[in-house]
């Protein structure tokens, strides 16, 4: 059996389809300053996956002999370190591992992308039409639009992330003291002062009462029975609200010196947030003591 490759094609394909690898991990990676790395980078792809393919015809007898396999795991994963190495610069150990799960995670996807359409066209064809082959057209055309469609898979895998994941850890400060709890990210909260247009996070008083000097304390417990006779504080606003049980109400409002966010590994400050405080229970089992404003995050 003879084999006709176009030594051009081969190269562009490789070439081509690392490209687009690399454009995935860049844009998952959310690495800004590689747009003309990873053109170079994607140079030494190709060069290296042209030369696999030949590597592979030309030990096709030796298929079966581990020091194959040896060889070409060496001359595949050599390749994409350099490659990684000339389109993202250096990076620590546990950065490059990411980046080859991803590209080979983009590599998983991109391969069912490209074969999807061509399953379905050629089902009913004749057997000796090979229903994986890709027209440079189809390749160009399909790489356009798996570039095109990162966004919309960005914010659908958000969305599914923060269904999963809409707890997370916080601390308020406030009076030089902390208090670490619980917050309930909810994206349906859009509760702002009328006063300020600040985002509000609701709190139980119970959670925040320890970080409140006795006097403040005096001052919100006389609050939330509407006693005008008191003084009052500037620090303290009323905030109308539609929800939480009721079909609306008032939530007394105070500053805080710091609202700490801890979500996906990174920590956010909030300093002087707005808190609203609720006299009940926000969960039934406990399992949180504050509802997060996203605006927060």
């Amino acid at each position: 059996m003879e084999y006709k490759i176009y030594l051009d094609l081969v190269w562009i394909s490789n070439w081509y389809i690392n490209l687009i690898l690399l454009i995935w991990v860049r844009f998952w990676r959310c690495i800004k300053n590689a747009k003309r790395k990873i053109i170079l980078g994607s140079f030494i792809g190709g060069t290296g996956g042209t030369y696999s393919l030949f590597f592979l015809l030309n030990n096709l007898h030796n298929l079966a002999k581990w020091e194959y396999w040896i060889c070409q795991i060496g001359i595949m994963f050599s390749c994409l370190t350099i490659m990684f190495r000339v389109s993202f610069g250096k990076e620590t150990l546990k950065q490059r591992i990411k980046e080859f799960l991803i590209f080979y995670l983009g590599a998983f996807i991109f391969a069912g992308f490209l074969s999807f359409s061509m399953v379905q066209r050629n089902t009913l064809a004749i057997e000796s039409v090979n229903i994986l082959s890709v027209s440079a057209l189809e390749l160009f055309i399909k790489g356009i639009i798996f570039v095109g469609i990162l966004p919309w898979l960005s914010w659908l895998f958000q969305r599914c992330k923060m269904d999963v994941t809409h707890f997370c850890k916080i601390e308020l400060e406030k009076n030089g003291r902390i208090r670490s709890g619980t917050a309930l990210i909810d994206t349906g909260n859009c509760l702002r002062s009328v006063f300020t247009n600040e985002a509000v996070t609701v709190v139980e008083y119970e959670f925040i009462k320890n970080l409140l000097l006795e006097s403040e304390q005096k001052q919100i417990e006389s609050l939330f029975q509407w006693d005008t006779q008191e003084e009052w504080s500037t620090q303290v606003m009323y905030i109308p609200y539609h929800s939480l049980g009721e079909k609306n109400g008032m939530l007394l409002g105070i500053y805080v010196d710091n609202l700490r966010i801890y979500h996906e590994n990174k920590r956010k400050d909030n300093p002087t947030a707005l808190i609203g405080i609720y006299q009940k229970k926000l969960s039934i089992n406990s399992d949180y003591q504050v509802i997060l404003h996203v605006d927060c995050l």
